[in-house]
């Protein structure tokens, strides 16, 4: 029998049809679905979490039980984000949404159900993926990004294709992709002599790692600066680690060295884009450069989620001594290396 990995349309459906079309957090108003622009505003949100580590996650539940009805409730994103935090877990615990829960539902029912649009149940179905994904809460649903640049007019030049970056996910998940279109494509000139706009770029990028990432268990436990590495067949290829000093021939100088690391996940979702940024500071304590790079949740074919990396970080020197090579996302410093620069 096939995992349920999301709730079902039907249960969507039902939870919508009961919201009112209002956040369900007492006191706000704020519309699921905008009346002007139809925009969706609500979640999906988890009474218990969907994934280990998450808030108030309940380890007895079944799938079928944590994509249940009875396990969730509609609310504005905002307010989503402000029931899961990890310092309010406490305060929002799965007493207090349950009876939220009931008291919204049971106002619905006094008040008639809502009818239900298709297209506002699949942008509702996909919150729930992107959110436990920790991805930007955006709805591609039915949009088109042009992203080429416009063609010229009147022998003038094309316009210069932009970059539209999606935060958060390595590639787009085929549901989505289908459900959106991206036109990277520049347009012909509009007149005689005229240029064409230049193509554009799609972009993926890492996002910081969260508090309930490192609760549910992302660690870094290989950090160091290496004198090459390379990523190949999922495996770190290095030469030159573990070194405890480099030569400069004169101060202040501009360097440059290449740092190598192994994170391991946890249960964070595949296909998700981490950024870590490395930072570099003096004796002082003073930061004087940084790096970053970004590193994808891979699909875990066992029990351990691993995937490696590898960055470039340029730094000032302004005299010789002890300098910390810092690895972080996030709020969160995951590891430390200290290394000398020495004068020649």
């Amino acid at each position: 029998m096939a995992t349920l990995n999301k709730p079902r349309e039907s249960t969507v459906r039902r939870l919508y049809a009961l919201s009112m079309n209002v956040c369900a957090f007492p006191d706000c108003q704020t519309q699921l679905v905008t009346t002007d622009t139809r925009t969706v505003i609500g979640e999906v949100c988890h009474i218990h979490a969907q994934n280990v580590g998450g808030p108030r996650y309940l380890a007895s539940q079944t799938d079928e039980d944590r994509h249940g009805f009875d396990n969730l409730v509609l609310m504005c994103r905002n307010c989503h984000k402000v029931i899961d935090a990890v310092e309010n877990v406490a305060k929002f615990s799965d007493e207090w949404l349950r009876e939220v829960k009931r008291s919204h539902e049971d106002r619905a029912r006094r008040s008639g159900e809502i009818p239900t649009p298709p297209d506002v149940i699949t942008a509702l179905s996909w919150t729930v993926a992107v959110y436990q994904a920790g991805a930007t809460h955006m709805d591609f649903r039915n949009a088109v990004f042009k992203v080429g640049g416009e063609g010229g007019t009147l022998a003038g030049p094309g316009g210069q294709g932009g970059t539209l970056t999606i935060v958060g996910i390595a590639s787009l998940p085929s549901d989505i992709e289908r459900e959106m279109r991206i036109d990277l494509a520049g347009g012909p000139g509009q007149y005689p002599g005229s240029g064409g706009g230049g193509a554009g770029v799609l972009a993926f990028e890492g996002r910081p790692a969260t508090a309930d990432d490192v609760a549910a268990g992302l660690t870094v436990p290989l950090f160091f600066p290496v004198n090459a590495g390379q990523l190949a067949d999922g495996l770190l290829h290095i030469l030159g680690a573990g070194w405890d000093h480099i030569w400069v021939t004169e101060v202040p100088c501009r360097a440059t060295i290449s740092v190598a690391y192994t994170a391991d996940f946890g249960p964070i979702a595949a296909n998700t884009l981490l950024r870590f940024e490395f930072a570099v500071s003096n004796e002082s304590g003073a930061e004087c450069g940084r790096g970053a790079g970004n590193v994808v949740v891979p699909d875990p074919q066992g029990a351990i989620n691993r995937n490696s990396g590898v960055a470039m970080v340029g730094f000032d020197i302004a005299a010789p001594g002890i300098y910390e090579l810092s690895i972080l996302s996030g709020s969160t410093r995951f590891s430390r290396y200290t290394f000398e620069v020495r004068l020649r």
